[in-house]
């Protein structure tokens, strides 16, 4: 549109050297700041912190050279003329961007750009929507009225794929919505589902799955069931799928290892067992705490693997400490979801049975919600466990929604009281009552006491 003067004049006759030039040069710098801008835009590539400057600069220069262009045709053109100061200033914006972005300190420490990739397809579109609404009132060039046309047509096809890729993504989760029955169980599913689209995203299949990936975890934090990958993503998301990498890694090359908390019997101060701690030894980062990974596995659906391996390493070191006469009962930490698998009292007891110990030198810690989410599969698990010669343990009791019923029904060796049950009783008698009634009936029921002495447990 702008430079349809220049070029309407320019093909209605012969012209000279000097004006075909001053034609060539607007045309120039509109096909400049287009691929300026394409490549700032572009997710990976970018031009530094001062992008802008550089944009203001080209647009200046290009202004003034559209300037000069239409005075040459008028032939009122001179030098000297107030025009010339626009092409000083887009030089000396250009040259600020070229000294900023020369200077690597700064290019690396920038924040990468989340803007600049969404604002200049928007931006093309306005343009192109405020053309076409401009050529109902004027008359404009025909190929001012097709690129603008063009420049829409062009954004409307990602939208056109992503609305078919969200409606895809909702008939999934509905789908798998539907309960389902199982003998003697209803069960339903819920999905969080990543959507990575081609060419924007990536044309290689490997890049569109890590994407799509990374739009997955970023559904199961939001909630929202599914989310289209963005630009902004990727941090994040690089982040968590490289450490879930590490950690596939970690649970087959033997990087995780358990730590060791005793138990000491009051009165006695002998040491009656020990809880098992995992911990990862990270070959880079060093010593890992659970709370930094365990989320993610739970995420990635590898507790049951992670279950396994500290399972192993716990009945190895029990073994360990039997033929060196210091047989000691080991508490392992047991997920919900580990316990949803009805195989697992077989193969735990396998474990046991392959290393010739007693069952009782395991005991296993479960926290009170696997009650409450299903009391008959958790009576069945536990009995199976127990009639193994297994110990339970309720971790952290008195933190939850603590049922009596459970108490009197499910097959329970011993309550562990948390700390923040416990501390409070020294100045509170309401709280010394409490323990005190939870201690009474715990040797009623014949189980055992067990008090957490770690503000927080990473397990």
């Amino acid at each position: 549109m702008l430079l349809d003067p220049v070029l309407s004049e320019a093909a209605s006759g012969p012209a000279s050297l000097a004006t075909t030039g001053a034609y060539a040069y607007p045309l120039g710098d509109v096909l400049l700041v287009a691929m300026i801008t394409g490549m700032a835009s572009a997710p990976k590539l970018g031009f530094g912190p001062g992008w802008m400057v550089l944009s203001i600069g080209l647009s200046t220069y290009a202004d003034t050279d559209l300037g000069y262009a239409l005075l040459s045709q008028q032939g009122t053109y001179a030098s000297g003329y107030v025009l010339d100061v626009g092409w000083a200033i887009g030089v000396m914006l250009v040259a600020c961007w070229a000294d900023g972005a020369s200077r690597v300190e700064v290019r690396l420490a920038a924040p990468a750009s989340q803007v600049l990739p969404v604002s200049v397809p928007m931006l093309a579109v306005a343009v192109g929507l405020g053309a076409l609404l401009l050529g109902t009132r004027m008359t404009l060039s025909t190929p001012a009225v097709v690129l603008a046309a063009a420049t829409v047509a062009a954004a409307a096809v990602p939208l056109t794929f992503r609305a078919a890729a969200v409606g895809i993504a909702l008939r999934v989760r509905a789908a798998l919505a539907a309960p389902f029955a199982l003998p003697g169980i209803g069960l339903q599913t819920s999905a969080s589902i990543g959507v990575a689209l081609a060419p924007g995203h990536g044309r290689d299949l490997s890049v569109l799955l890590s994407k799509a990936d990374i739009a997955m975890y970023k559904a199961k934090e939001s909630r929202s069931g599914h989310h289209v990958y963005t630009v902004g993503d990727d941090g994040h998301g690089d982040a968590r799928l490289r450490t879930l990498e590490e950690l596939r890694l970690a649970l087959s090359d033997d990087q995780l290892l358990l730590h060791y908390q005793p138990k000491v019997q009051f009165g006695s101060d002998e040491v009656a067992g020990v809880e098992a701690l995992v911990r990862w030894q990270h070959p880079v980062r060093g010593l890992v705490y659970p709370d930094s990974f365990l989320p993610l596995v739970e995420d990635a659906g590898l507790m049951h693997e992670l279950t396994r391996v500290v399972l192993t390493k716990a009945l190895d070191q029990a073994l360990v400490w039997q033929e060196r006469g210091h047989p000691l009962t080991i508490a392992v930490n047991l997920s919900v979801s580990s316990l949803v698998d009805t195989d697992l009292p077989t193969r735990i007891a396998a474990m046991i049975a392959n290393r010739g110990l007693p069952a009782s030198v395991l005991m296993l810690e479960i926290t009170e919600s696997f009650f409450m989410t299903d009391r008959a599969r958790a009576l069945d698990i536990l009995t199976r466990l127990r009639d193994a010669g297994i110990q339970i343990s309720i971790d952290d009791f008195g933190t939850g929604y603590s049922s009596l019923a459970y108490l009197r029904d499910l097959p329970i060796d011993e309550l562990k009281l948390d700390r923040s049950f416990v501390l409070p009783m020294a100045e509170d008698t309401r709280a010394a009552a409490l323990v005190a009634s939870t201690i009474d009936l715990a040797h009623k029921l014949d189980c055992g006491l067990s008090r957490r002495e770690s503000r927080t447990r990473p397990r």
